[in-house]
């Protein structure tokens, strides 16, 4: 079974659109069975939606990165 710390990585690393894909049973089912990491998951995918739509204009694609890098650091600063 993958671990929070696993799953918060591969979601992170998808988000991003690098790292790899949210793919695999394994991390299928601990998103099924944690209500965190499928909190987390959902919560990234709908903070970086927000930003690429509010910001596309104003921002290029490297500052969205780094934006969402820093946000991510904030919520896992444990991972790396």
């Amino acid at each position: 079974m993958l671990t929070c710390r696993d799953v918060a990585r591969r979601v992170a690393s998808a988000t991003q659109g690098g790292g790899e894909p949210m793919s695999g049973m394994m991390l299928r089912v601990h998103l099924l069975l944690c209500r965190d990491c499928r909190r987390y998951a959902r919560e990234l995918r709908a903070l970086g939606d927000a930003l690429r739509r509010g910001h596309a204009a104003d921002a290029d694609a490297e500052q969205l990165r780094i934006l969402e890098q820093r946000i991510i650091d904030l919520g896992f600063p444990h991972i790396s």
